[in-house]
């Protein structure tokens, strides 16, 4: 299925990057069974986004017959404050995910990627986002890679061009 119009996409192989523009979409039906998710962000504090975003993405990789993925606070204070500066800096951009991922990875075995985007708009939900990122074919890639297990969540309640929206980043990680 091609992405729809106000969608921007930059394409990043299975387990690396993904990167999406949301504009209003609909809310999955989904959305139902995880509190918070069809909510606002601008609504919800940074707590509930994150579960609510968990919870999205474990819908989907229990639909596709997939372990859990659990929240990290390593992944979880790296996707902050990497979700900071692309809003610092006006720019959707995953930069070197590698190096930024160095503290989680601890000189392991390790398999990371992290999808990030924004929505404009104070009525952005994660159920919206998780539809623009199942929508996309790097972003479902990484939401359903079954090596992942951990996951961190990044939010700032405004979107990357400084107006009035959020931006999200989901870290995945697997380390041997």
């Amino acid at each position: 299925m091609p992405i729809p119009k106000p969608f921007r996409v930059l394409p990043a192989p299975v387990g690396a990057l993904a990167a999406v523009a949301v504009a209003a979409l609909p809310s999955p039906a989904m959305a139902a069974g995880c509190p918070g998710a069809a909510a606002p962000i601008s609504r919800l504090g940074d707590a509930q986004v994150r579960v609510a975003a968990v919870c999205e993405l474990n819908a989907r990789r229990r639909a596709a017959g997939l372990p859990p993925l659990h929240a990290v606070r390593s992944l979880t204070r790296l996707a902050q404050l990497h979700t900071g500066v692309m809003v610092a800096r006006r720019s959707l951009e995953h930069g070197n995910l590698r190096r930024r991922l160095r503290a989680y990875t601890a000189g392991r075995a390790f398999v990371v990627g992290e999808n990030i985007g924004t929505c404009d708009g104070p009525g952005g939900t994660v159920a919206q986002m998780m539809v623009a990122w199942m929508q996309s074919p790097e972003h479902r890639a990484n939401i359903l890679q079954p090596r992942f297990r951990d996951v961190g969540v990044g939010v700032v309640r405004r979107a990357t061009d400084g107006a009035a929206g959020a931006t999200m980043t989901t870290s995945f990680g697997w380390r041997g």
